[in-house]
C-alpha cells in the first residue's frame, strides 16, 4: 500500500499494515471547499465551480477529518447546501 501513496505524490508514508474498511471509514478533502477556484473544487455552498448544477454532499468538502465521528457535520452540511438550492433554485436551474 505504501508504494500506491508514494506513486500517487504522497510526500510522506507510514508503513505498516492498512486494511480499510469502508464500514467504517470516511473519506475526506477529495473536493476542497473554497472561494477560489485555483485551490478548492467547490464554493462555499458545495457546488462546483467548473461543473454547473453539481454539488457535493459529503466528508470531501472537508480538508481534513476532526476529533469526533463526522456525521453529523456531513448531515448538516448536505442540509445546508439542500436549503440553498431550494432557495435558489432558480437561478441554479437556469
Amino acid at each position: 500500500m505504501t508504494e500506491w501513496l508514494k506513486a500517487a505524490g504522497a510526500s510522506e508514508v507510514w508503513g505498516g499494515a492498512f486494511t480499510p474498511s469502508p464500514a467504517a471509514s470516511h473519506s475526506f478533502g477529495g473536493s476542497r471547499m473554497g472561494d477560489d477556484p485555483a485551490t478548492s473544487v467547490v464554493d462555499k455552498w458545495g457546488f462546483a465551480h467548473e461543473v454547473p448544477n453539481l454539488a457535493v454532499l459529503g466528508g470531501a468538502t472537508f480538508p481534513t477529518s476532526g476529533g469526533r465521528n463526522p456525521t453529523g457535520t456531513i448531515w448538516a452540511t448536505a442540509w445546508r447546501t439542500a436549503d440553498y438550492l431550494v432557495s435558489n433554485w432558480k437561478q441554479i436551474a437556469a
